[in-house]
């Protein structure tokens, strides 16, 4: 899937999309909202972290935090938790 952000696209490969899918899924079905919402305050942490300093956007380690938070935040969006665990 390709996603724009920061003036620029970004890869988000659907098998990594689908993995987070499953893992939300599984805290989704045992109602453990805190664990989904550890994940929603990293992913969202990490995406609003690298828009402030876009720089860090050209260190191969940053890019794949990125695109590995992206990923989280399209699987919670598919879940319906993206806003509400």
């Amino acid at each position: 899937m390709l996603i724009e952000e920061l003036d620029a696209f970004f890869d988000v490969p659907d098998s990594m999309i689908e993995k987070y899918y499953h893992e939300i899924m599984q805290h989704k079905v045992n109602n453990d909202r805190a664990a989904i919402c550890a994940s929603r305050d990293s992913a969202f942490l990490i995406i609003e972290t690298l828009r402030e300093d876009q720089d860090k956007l050209r260190e191969p380690f940053y890019v794949n935090n990125f695109i590995k938070a992206q990923a989280m935040r399209e699987a919670m969006k598919k879940l319906g938790v993206l806003y509400d665990a």
